[in-house]
């Protein structure tokens, strides 16, 4: 991945499974654009 995925949880817990799946998805937008900075 290019780009550092910084996650932020507001109000609920963190969970390394909901981490894992965030970062799998964000890695996906690289296939559509690969100067993404931020979302």
């Amino acid at each position: 991945m290019s780009f550092p995925v910084r996650i932020t949880y507001r109000g609920f817990a963190t969970s390394p499974a909901l981490n894992r799946l965030i970062r799998e998805e964000a890695a996906k937008l690289e296939k559509f654009f690969d100067g993404i900075v931020s979302c």
